[in-house]
C-alpha cells in the first residue's frame, strides 16, 4: 500500500509546542497547582506524542502510561490515583478510548483534560471532544508513524506521520 506524507516530524514538534502553549496557559483555569499533575499517554500510540508534549509543558508534572489489559479493561499506572490527569494520544477517532478513560478517572474525583495531535471529525464520531486538539481530519485515512502503528506492526517508529489508505 502507498504511505503519502500527512505531517512531517518539525511539524509535529511545532504543532505539539502550539498545544503545550494552550495547555500551559489554561491549566491554571483548569487545574489546581498545589495538588500534582500527571501527563497519561495512552498506550501505544499516544506515547510519542505524550514524551514530546511533556518536555513543552511548563508545570511540573509526572508521567504516566495507560494500556489496555489482556480482558480489553485499563489498568491504571500507579496504585494511587492522580487527583488531576491530562490524557493524551496521537489520534482521537471517534472518542470512545477516551471517553471510557475519562469516565474511568472521574469516577474516582479525578480532574481530567485530555489532549490529542489529530481529532477526527468524520460523520457519526462526535462521542467524546478533547478540551486541546491539533489538527482535524475530516476523511477516513488511516495513519501510521510517530507511535500510530500500520496493519503489520512495522510503522510506529517512523518520525513522520503518513496516509496509508482508508481506514
Amino acid at each position: 500500500m502507498e504511505r503519502k506524507l500527512y505531517l512531517p516530524n518539525n511539524s509535529i514538534v511545532a504543532l505539539t509546542r502550539w498545544l503545550a502553549r494552550k495547555i500551559n496557559a489554561s491549566l491554571p483555569k483548569i487545574f489546581n497547582y498545589r495538588f500534582p499533575i500527571t501527563l497519561i499517554g495512552i498506550a501505544e500510540g499516544g506515547l510519542l506524542f505524550t514524551e514530546l508534549l511533556s518536555s513543552f509543558l511548563e508545570m511540573p508534572h509526572e508521567r504516566g502510561i495507560l494500556r489496555r489489559g489482556p480482558d480489553g479493561s485499563f489498568s491504571f499506572p500507579c496504585e494511587t490515583l492522580p487527583n488531576q490527569v491530562i490524557l493524551a494520544d496521537c489520534i482521537c477517532d471517534t472518542g470512545k478510548t477516551l471517553s471510557e478513560i475519562s469516565s474511568l478517572y472521574k469516577t474516582r474525583r479525578t480532574r481530567v483534560c485530555s489532549v490529542v495531535l489529530l481529532r477526527r471529525f468524520a460523520k457519526g464520531t462526535a462521542c467524546f471532544f478533547p478540551e486541546f486538539q491539533g489538527y482535524g481530519i475530516s476523511g477516513n485515512e488511516f495513519f501510521v508513524g510517530f507511535g500510530l502503528d500500520d496493519r503489520e506492526g512495522k510503522s510506529r517508529e517512523l518520525p513522520d506521520i503518513y496516509t496509508e489508505g482508508e481506514i
